[in-house]
């Protein structure tokens, strides 16, 4: 029996491990947009520009290519979360512009829920949730059966142009930045949002020449977007905790 006890508590241990496993959480990831703009944060004088820039669809499509196969493999890497993606191959052309709405929605209400300032991040504004907007966030949710509806958008920042010919290089240098919000599909509103800045910014950096780059190459994107991954996952977790309060 002192032989079997042993034994005994391994397989119970493997039969526990592989029902927690069982049971990871789902996070329900609608989609993610990759734009690339012209980095025009050179000065201090120049700070006016970064408003204005304009993006270069050359290197949004090239990247487009190789971040969301990263992303992919990030998602299913992560062992604390399972992350279902949207089936878009499927979606119709409506449901596509339907999406496409939505997203729209989904970044308004992310920059007015916020004030753009680390100091008062935690300060929200009071609107009235757009009817539409609700009406939409509901359609998808019933599709994907879920009440918490997830969204990505990628914006990299490159100082890149073409040469004569009109050809970029292959890799830009620059920045990228990964933001993921996290919506409550009933009312709309941000549960939990997540910026991760590849290389890593310093504060007030955008408003002068100590922006830090680096050439985005495919080690880097790989890097940056498992991270970013990770991070989202955590922030999951606290989105559940707070719609099931």
């Amino acid at each position: 029996m002192k032989k079997l006890l042993p034994l005994l508590l391994f397989v119970i241990f493997i039969v526990t491990s592989g029902s927690a496993q069982g049971k990871k959480s789902k996070a329900y990831v609608m989609s993610w947009d990759i734009s690339i703009y012209q980095d025009n944060t050179d000065g201090f004088m120049n700070f006016s520009d970064f408003w204005k820039t304009p993006e270069i669809e050359y290197y949004s499509k090239e990247y487009k290519k190789r971040i969301g196969p990263a992303l992919e493999k990030a998602f299913k890497e992560e062992d604390e979360i399972n992350f279902k993606l949207a089936p878009l191959k499927t979606y119709t052309p409506d449901e596509m512009q339907q999406l496409i709405k939505v997203k729209d929605f989904v970044r308004d209400e992310y920059w007015q829920t916020y004030l753009p300032s680390g100091k008062y991040r935690n300060k929200k504004y009071e609107k009235t949730p757009n009817s539409e907007y609700i009406e939409a966030l509901n359609y998808f949710a019933d599709k994907m059966n879920s009440d918490i509806l997830t969204f990505i958008f990628l914006d990299g920042h490159v100082k890149e142009k073409p040469n004569k010919k009109g050809e970029y290089d292959e890799n830009a240098k620059g920045y990228i930045n990964y933001t993921g919000v996290i919506i409550n599909a009933n009312n709309g509103k941000v549960i939990e949002d997540f910026q991760e800045t590849y290389p890593k910014n310093s504060a007030g950096s955008v408003i002068n020449n100590s922006v830090p780059r680096t050439v985005l190459t495919e080690k880097e994107i790989d890097k940056i977007s498992r991270k970013f991954i990770k991070k989202l996952a955590r922030d999951y977790q606290k989105a559940i905790a707070k719609v099931e309060k």
